[in-house]
């Protein structure tokens, strides 16, 4: 409890005491001596610059180049200009400067001494440095973790616990808890609440309760009582004690919507309508080809974007010797999930040509265009064939819906658009020896009036073994008996040029929704 103690825990741990012992390292080293030497050494060099000025001045080769009137013509002595050089420095603020930084007082190492001077007057640490020198601190800190001490602090703080007090009393019977339980036990005995439940214990009230307390019978009661309070049982109950509870029911809301619909005008009609005769010609016939162009691409399982004999035997396009345009591989068909467009525009291209006389040569094209086939996939005889389609005006782009055969006869067009006129549309069907096409006879109408570019149209040919019809939106616009083919042909989608334009060709789109073909149900 000594003062020198509290004074030396006070210091031992803190910075203040390590500052002291790092300043009394610093301030008893050789680098604080060396450091006060270099600087007196440096400041020294620094206050005899002036010495070296007045040296300048006498300086025979300086006198004589300042008393000449004609400096210009004198070369300046090296004196001279040493003389202006160390002038100008001792005058200057860095000269000032630097003798102040060379003065020891202004230094850190000067700050750091007296710092370690005035810590040494400290009374604490004059106090701390005798007693950890002294016998009686050894003694203290050998001391202070022993067992005897240890032992001796666990001692004190026990006797003077109540525990200790409890422990010497405890050795008297009367004082232990064994005595307290046995007198608590007797008053309990004849208090009238225990005699009462010993005797009801007895009783067969009791006994019964007992009996039940775990039973099956109870678990079976708590059960049930725990159902028929439940809200579940509540609304079960509640809604089969209801007289109009049939009217809640999901069969009776059914039941109610069957009437309605029964009074529905649109439900009369179907039943008054679907075994009439009004559907007879579409029950008459059956699909056998379509394409709704929703996949988003031209499907290859369905079309070819060649000449049948071309793939065949070339494994490439071509185009005929008349043709301004090029035959793409599907660069110019536009897909939006709807409809296809074939896109006839102006683009330079290279490819095939096949000429009746030269046969086949490569050509450069300044246009381009697409064309579909379903040579490799479908071909028919007899039947309905149509397309929903949408024609463009941009002439001398023609756009062509027709049907061919193995060979250059026959064949048939469903139309052509902007043949040899503007706006010329033209029902075709050809025949005769394929050995002489130039000699084939043909049957054809053209249909003048009708714009045929602003709206969607549905074109149709109906092909019987002895007739066909041409018919537009479901009405005939022409028919034949001559030209009737008698062998299967499959579809073509084209769209091209056979004329040189005479201005710059915007692209037209050739714009078709869906293609469908049909064979009749036999009866």
């Amino acid at each position: 409890n000594s003062a020198q103690l509290k004074n030396y825990n006070n210091l031992k741990d803190s910075d203040e005491l390590s500052e002291y012992f790092e300043l009394k390292e610093y301030c008893s080293s050789n680098k604080l001596t060396e450091f006060k030497k270099a600087i007196t050494e440096q400041l020294s060099t620094e206050k005899n610059r002036t010495k070296e000025l007045k040296a300048l001045k006498k300086n025979s080769a300086v006198k004589v180049y300042q008393k000449s009137k004609e400096k210009e013509t004198i070369d300046k002595p090296d004196e001279v200009t040493q003389l202006e050089e160390l002038g100008a420095y001792l005058s200057s603020a860095d000269y000032k400067n630097k003798l102040e930084q060379l003065e020891y007082k202004n230094t850190e190492e000067y700050k750091k001494e007296q710092k370690f001077k005035q810590l040494q007057k400290d009374k604490r640490f004059k106090i701390y440095l005798s007693f950890i020198d002294s016998a009686l601190f050894k003694h203290y800190d050998s001391f202070k973790d022993s067992d005897n001490l240890k032992n001796y602090e666990e001692l004190t703080e026990y006797i003077a616990s109540s525990e200790y007090q409890e422990a010497l009393n405890s050795f008297t019977y009367k004082n232990t808890d064994e005595y307290k339980k046995e007198i608590e036990f007797s008053e309990l005995k004849k208090s009238t609440k225990i005699v009462n439940w010993e005797k009801y214990q007895k009783s067969k009230p009791y006994i019964l309760f007992k009996e039940i307390e775990n039973s099956d019978l109870l678990k079976q009661y708590e059960e049930l009582d725990e159902f028929v309070n439940s809200e579940k049982f509540k609304e079960y109950k509640e809604y089969m004690l209801d007289k109009d509870k049939w009217k809640k029911t999901d069969e009776y809301n059914q039941e109610v919507r069957l009437g309605e619909l029964e009074k529905s005008d649109n439900i009369k009609w179907y039943f008054a309508t679907k075994d009439s005769n009004k559907f007879d010609e579409l029950k008459a016939w059956k699909i056998t080809f379509e394409d709704d162009f929703t996949s988003g691409k031209v499907e290859d399982e369905k079309w070819m974007n060649s000449y049948f004999w071309g793939k065949m035997m070339l494994n490439d396009r071509y185009v005929m010797a008349d043709d301004k345009q090029y035959y793409t591989d599907n660069k110019n068909f536009e897909l939006n999930g709807t409809t296809l467009k074939i896109i006839t525009k102006k683009e330079k291209s290279e490819g095939r040509v096949w000429h009746a006389t030269h046969g086949f040569f490569t050509k450069n094209f300044d246009y381009t265009s697409g064309m579909l086939s379903t040579a490799n996939s479908f071909r028919q005889q007899y039947g309905k064939i149509e397309a929903k389609i949408k024609l463009n005006a941009e002439f001398p782009v023609y756009q062509a819906f027709w049907l061919k055969g193995e060979k250059i006869l026959p064949g048939v067009d469903i139309f052509k658009f902007n043949m040899d006129k503007k706006n010329r549309f033209q029902m075709s069907t050809f025949w005769g020896d394929p050995l002489k096409a130039k000699e084939a006879q043909n049957k054809t109408n053209k249909l003048n009036g009708a714009n045929f570019t602003k709206n969607y149209f549905i074109y149709t040919l109906d092909w019987e073994e002895n007739k066909l019809t041409w018919k537009i939106n479901g009405i005939e616009v022409f028919s034949t008996n001559q030209g009737v083919p008698n062998e299967p042909l499959y579809l073509m989608l084209t769209a091209g040029i056979q004329k040189e334009p005479t201005v710059d060709l915007a692209p037209a789109a050739f714009e078709i929704d869906w293609v469908r073909c049909y064979e009749k149900v036999n009866s």
